[in-house]
């Protein structure tokens, strides 16, 4: 188990002390009320909706968290609030809500569950496609609002300035996460939700041909008289500086007009003159300009005496900021900024984030302009050197500000992107790490130490029972140059939430005995067991694999059930899902034998490496568990089917979305 953890922060401006309390992994047990309730309200086309209600207050070790940010904040008339993913889930409760439906209570994912605005809440699988056409267009388009949620709403309660979102914030979906950061940034107190790498990219279903480039007829030449242009992988509407060498006459920047990518910066369209830098090469937007248009295509040109020398870009759809403006939301800033406590917050996540959230969370369709939409991360530095410049061009982002970074990423990582824009933060907040996170016993920095790259802790601790404990590290930062040292508070450890509680359900001891083929196994093997055996048979695969993280608090939970509403079957799913709390889509894969062999053998690393006490790695119990395939102990060769695997033979493998 994993311990949890706050840390704050203090920085001194010029003309007052700011504290910077910062969170990392709260993973839904912080949350406004205990559990979510929905409740019959209209029908509509036939299709029952419902009201949401907090039925409960605010959980226990929310409250402990709410007092822990009171204290700190009385120290310091300034204080800022910062969240590290994850927050929205893993939790049980979090991810769960009680909908009283006609045949009675029933505990269903908040995944399954959609706001119809305005007429309430419905389940998904109630609602006919046909009949709710405008819904199924509006989530496409991402032109969707949420009445609320648990988790925004503590984050509300509590005063967050600012989040970066971790892999399991996209539990529900990329549009129920872009939907909840436009709740929390349309509140009268705004909390934002940041990004700045993460980006959205589409593709049609059916692309048209295109005319190869040396049959069409263009109005300037894409090399030439030297000209060279430096673009960002990625473009974002905030970027401000372009590359470019030749030494041309002028350097303009031009949007495609309905002529097409063929004919650059006519007469009659929109020209934007770049202003040349004292820095060689170096072109700039001017200070008026307002951020380019997303999804727009841009002619950026070298104009010569007698020609001009052309490249054709796409700016990039920021994630935050995408979707159908809808007048009853507020897009959530590209960063946050305060005047008041001269602070700027920004926020990357770590790149190939897409790849563990899995493509069922981060990709969908839209059938109506045949679409395929994706989110995925771009550069990291990149993204923040453009979105940098774009502040300093406002004026935001001045000497004097205390810039501090959101990094989702591993501290190592996090040190890299501070070192590659150039020390530009006082501060880098990365995720939590049970291992290298901040140390707990005080330290004093001396002036000229360079700025502090923080880790939280995990919110389970290993020596903990069942139990989290509430603490909160601290950094006070005076300024350049002066000292700065660091601080630890430790308040008493919370139980773990299993309550209210109910035996293990006759269902379930069924189905164990059943499957139990292993005299004397206890309940987590035997359910271990049924897990892997259930995805075989499913899939009608040979072999069936899981990680070993993959199943929660097996034994605790088998124990003693989390209790969901009176149903014996609701009480059995919250078994379940409490258990294999990731929430993974079940995928059949055909796997030639040289991969699965391969990965069998870097399984077995992974649990040495969780066995030796001199290994730090952020991510453990990586390992597999498996059925259907095993190491003959003799010839040491992988065995399924009974023969051994043939390495260029397909094998079908039953696993997660995730592997």
């Amino acid at each position: 188990m994993r311990v949890w953890t706050l840390l704050f922060l203090a920085a001194a401006l010029p003309a007052a002390d700011l504290r910077v309390i910062y969170t990392g992994d709260l993973i839904g047990y912080a949350r406004a009320c205990a559990e979510e309730q929905f409740h019959p309200g209209k029908l509509v086309n036939g299709v029952q909706h419902y009201d949401r209600k907090c039925i409960t207050a605010e959980t226990s070790f929310g409250q402990a968290l709410q007092a822990l940010f009171k204290k700190a904040r009385a120290s310091s008339s300034h204080s800022l609030l910062l969240g590290t993913g994850d927050h929205f889930s893993l939790d049980y409760r979090a991810r769960t809500a009680v909908v009283y439906t006609p045949k009675g209570p029933r505990a269903i994912g908040k995944d399954e569950l959609l706001y119809h605005e305005p007429h309430g809440w419905i389940i998904l699988s109630d609602a006919d496609p046909k009949k709710f056409a405008n819904i199924v267009e509006a989530q496409a388009t991402a032109n969707t609002v949420i009445e609320g949620d648990a988790v925004a709403q503590f984050l509300l309660d509590a005063n967050y300035d600012a989040l970066v979102p971790g892999k399991h914030d996209f539990y529900f979906g990329a549009e129920r996460l872009r939907q909840i950061s436009r709740f929390l940034a349309r509140q009268p107190k705004p909390t934002q939700m940041l990004g700045t790498n993460l980006v959205i990219t589409g593709k049609l279903f059916d692309p048209p041909n295109r005319i190869p480039d040396r049959f069409r007829k263009k109005n300037f030449t894409t090399t030439g008289s030297g000209v060279t242009f430096t673009l960002p992988t990625t473009v974002l509407p905030w970027i401000r500086q372009f590359g470019v060498t030749g030494k041309p006459d002028r350097v303009v920047l031009c949007p495609v007009t309905a002529k097409g990518r063929d004919e650059a910066c006519p007469a009659n369209g929109e020209i934007i003159t770049l202003t040349p830098q004292s820095a060689d090469n170096v072109y700039t937007l001017p200070k008026s300009q307002k951020p380019l248009k997303e999804i727009t295509a841009y002619h950026l040109c070298a104009q010569l005496k007698e020609s001009q020398v052309c490249t054709v870009f796409d700016v990039a759809q920021p994630f935050f900021q995408y979707g159908q403006f809808n007048s009853k939301d507020t897009f959530p800033a590209p960063y946050f900024h305060d005047p008041n406590r001269n602070a700027v917050v920004m926020g990357v996540v770590a790149p190939g984030l897409e790849k563990q959230v899995g493509l069922l969370h981060t990709v969908w369709l839209d059938p109506k302009n045949r679409h395929e939409i994706r989110a995925t991360t771009a550069d990291a530095i990149q993204s923040l050197e453009q979105l940098l410049d774009y502040c300093e061009a406002v004026g935001h982002c001045t000497p004097d500000t205390q810039m501090i970074l959101l990094a989702q990423m591993p501290a190592e990582a996090a040190s890299a992107v501070q070192r590659r824009t150039k020390n530009r933060f006082n501060l880098v907040i990365a995720e939590s790490n049970p291992f290298t996170f901040t140390p707990f016993a005080p330290v004093k920095y001396p002036a000229e130490y360079p700025p502090l790259v923080v880790s939280p802790k995990p919110i389970f601790d290993d020596k903990l029972e069942n139990a989290i404990l509430v603490h909160a590290q601290s950094v006070h930062l005076n300024g350049k140059q002066k000292p700065f040292e660091t601080y630890t508070f430790i308040a008493d450890s919370h139980p773990l939430n299993l309550q209210p509680r109910a035996p293990l359900t006759e269902d379930l001891k069924n189905a164990l005995q059943r499957l139990d083929r292993h005299p004397g196994a206890d309940d987590a093997a035997s359910f271990r067991q049924l897990v892997l055996e259930t995805m075989r048979v499913t899939a009608n695969a040979s072999v069936a694999l899981l990680q070993s993280r993959d199943l929660f608090k097996a034994k605790e939970m088998l124990q003693r059930v989390v209790a969901g509403p009176a149903t014996d079957d609701d009480k059995l799913r919250a078994t379940v899902e409490s258990i294999l709390w990731k929430g993974d889509f079940l995928t059949p894969r055909l796997v030639k034998g040289s991969s699965l062999r391969r990965a069998l053998d870097r399984s077995f690393e992974f649990d040495e490496a969780d066995r030796d006490v001199y290994y730090y790695e952020a991510e453990s119990k990586r390992g597999l568990i498996s059925l259907g395939i095993f190491r003959d102990p003799d010839s040491l060769r992988y065995i399924v089917n009974g023969a051994p695997i043939e390495d260029d033979k397909p094998y079908l493998v039953a696993m997660t979305d995730y592997l």
